[in-house]
């Protein structure tokens, strides 16, 4: 595996400590339990929660991983957030395990070329689900919108919520196709994020990485990545709106529920949002996420926003003032 930045000897001392410190908790472990018991799938119940937490202390490893990545990492501002001061440890080493690829799961062994994919991993967790070809309901709403917007016109898209950025470039490939000079722009809240949507790289994924070369460069749309939150992104150039909006999986979910995060939340859309422009939102949430999502569509409508297609793909535009 290619290290994406040099290894730094402070880093390689750290992680010469850190692997001689959890590999012998991890044998002493074995030896109380007779043998591992974790393992891709199991039930983790809290005996065996009770049983990890007394040899693997999470909070001491969500520590000592933070220690590791400032050590490594080129920038403070690409640490994960899952490993900031303020961030909640997991429940336990294996609630831990079970959200990291199968190359991190399972063992403490940290090696020095792959610990980046490690960093990345923590970035962009698997349940995140980005990916391309995620929300193709949006495909006709958008190509009714485009056809309508004057073919000489550069127009501004902001796609909140960009992940590691295959979505907005796909996006992008959707306008290069039809000869649309654009300007596309991706927000995530994880630094890394922004890193490996810039650089195209996801170091702890060839299968989703394969899926850039797919989306071929675009001669007449810029594509760049910003760090921001949905419900307060500020815009580097303050002066500009957005014609078009995307925010897929964000919005009605875990992140963007309460009262408060929602109207911020449609605060940003007004705030970015050309006069004439559409909002796309979808999700692919479960239906216990719907009142979230329901909560949401009856705020924007108070707000004097008018909304069309389902909960689960929303189109949202300014409701047109009456004249008087």
């Amino acid at each position: 595996m290619t290290r994406p930045w040099p290894a730094t000897p402070a880093f390689l001392r750290r992680l010469t400590q850190f692997n001689r410190r959890w590999r012998q908790r991890h044998r002493c472990l074995a030896r109380w339990t007779g043998g591992g018991w974790w393992a891709r799938g199991s039930v983790i119940s809290p005996e065996l929660r009770a049983w990890y937490n007394a040899f693997l202390p999470p909070d001491e490893l969500q520590r000592d991983l933070r220690l590791l990545a400032l050590d490594d990492l080129p920038q403070r501002s690409l640490l994960p957030s899952a490993l900031e001061p303020d961030a909640p440890p997991p429940l336990s080493v294996p609630d831990w395990w079970a959200t990291l690829n199968d190359d991190f799961a399972g063992h403490l062994d940290l090696e020095p070329d792959s610990f980046p994919a490690l960093l990345c991993n923590l970035a962009d967790p698997s349940r995140m689900g980005t990916d391309t070809g995620r929300y193709p309901e949006q495909t006709a709403p958008l190509l009714d919108w485009l056809d309508r917007q004057p073919a000489s016109n550069r127009l501004r898209l902001l796609d909140l919520g960009c992940g590691v950025g295959l979505g907005t470039y796909e996006l992008a490939a959707l306008l290069d196709d039809r000869n649309r000079p654009a300007e596309v722009r991706g927000v995530t809240a994880e630094g890394l994020e922004v890193w490996m949507a810039s650089h195209r790289r996801l170091p702890h994924d060839p299968c989703r990485q394969r899926r850039f070369p797919t989306l071929r460069p675009h001669t007449a749309v810029a594509v760049s990545f910003r760090r921001g939150h949905a419900e307060d992104y500020c815009d580097d150039d303050a002066g500009a709106a957005y014609d078009l909006i995307v925010c897929n999986g964000l919005a009605g979910g875990r992140f963007l529920s309460a009262p408060p995060q929602l109207n911020a939340f449609l605060d940003t859309l007004e705030r970015l949002l050309a006069p004439t422009g559409l909002v796309l939102l979808g999700n692919r949430f479960h239906d216990g996420s719907r009142p979230g999502v329901e909560r949401l569509m009856r705020l924007a409508v108070q707000r004097g926003w008018s909304l069309s297609g389902h909960w689960q793909s929303l189109q949202l535009e300014r409701r047109p003032r009456r004249p008087y």
